[in-house]
């Protein structure tokens, strides 16, 4: 006999596990009608700051901020806050790619990093050729397009 089932018995295992009534929707409802909005429907701006109820905050729920405020040791430190989120900039120049590109650069595009965008637009302009009945082939150095 397992342990586990000495120390339990069936009807605690019953009342342990939360009771999940099975939710049956239909999408033909949702489907049927659509967004109604009547004229007398104001549209407002949220708060940005809300009020928990004190059931909330009584089970742990904090607020998270926007701006956190540095504690005095810390800007003892001179450590200064911005104020807004600095935005991210690439700092790496990437070539300029200019549409249409040739079969060349498709075929170039094809051999690049697997995270490189040139990578992929090659990969989609072999789909969308593939799609015309179209493949590319290299015949003596050249690119060329060769039906299928």
């Amino acid at each position: 006999m397992n342990p586990a089932q000495n120390n339990s018995s069936p009807n605690d295992q019953q009342n342990t596990q939360p009771a999940v009534p099975a939710i049956i929707s239909s999408t033909t409802a949702k489907e049927q009608g659509g967004a109604r909005v009547s004229s007398a429907e104001v549209v407002s701006e949220i708060k940005q700051e809300v009020e928990l109820p004190k059931e909330v905050e009584k089970a742990g729920v904090e607020i998270v901020k926007d701006t956190i405020e540095l504690p005095p040791d810390i800007k003892k430190l001179g450590v200064t806050s911005t104020g807004s989120i600095p935005s991210v900039t690439a700092s790496v120049s990437l070539p300029q790619v200019t549409l249409p590109i040739s079969d060349q650069q498709v075929e170039v595009g094809l051999h690049a990093q697997i995270l490189s965008s040139l990578r992929w637009l090659a990969v989609w302009c072999v789909r969308r050729l593939k799609m015309a009945h179209i493949a590319l082939k290299q015949i003596h150095g050249k690119i060329v397009r060769v039906k299928d």
